[in-house]
């Protein structure tokens, strides 16, 4: 019997050596476990949803800011063009330029180019 004892002493030993290593790693195990419950916890995702609207309305905001901005910028771009904009007939006109008869079709061209093409000038719509 004391043989037996002997023999089961160390075995015991042993498996409480490794009962006692093992549960630290339980423990982490336990606290990793922890941490990503609390990670997907419905107050976690509530605080992320918050977050997440808080960055979206400051970005809108911007956004808004900006648009505001370039909307005031195009507004000045049109009225300082509209200032300057002129239409096709506000050029002087060249008395040389005529409408050109050729082969059926009228052109707009000097009338030098249309005599030399063959054309016939075109008298004006009230001579």
């Amino acid at each position: 019997m004391k043989e037996a004892m002997t023999r089961r002493l160390p075995a015991a030993a042993l498996a409480l050596a490794v009962a006692l290593a093992t549960g630290c790693g339980v423990l982490e195990e336990l606290d990793k476990g922890r941490a990503e419950q609390e990670k997907y916890s419905p107050s976690a995702r509530k605080a992320k949803e918050e977050k997440a609207a808080a960055a979206t309305s400051q970005a809108g905001a911007k956004a808004a800011g900006g648009a505001a901005d370039a909307t005031a910028k195009a507004r000045q771009a049109a009225a300082t063009w509209w200032q300057n904009a002129r239409s096709i007939g506000s050029e002087e006109t060249s008395s040389d330029v005529v409408r050109c008869v050729i082969g059926g079709s009228e052109q707009y061209m000097h009338k030098h180019d249309c005599l030399m093409r063959g054309g016939s000038v075109a008298k004006r719509g009230g001579e």
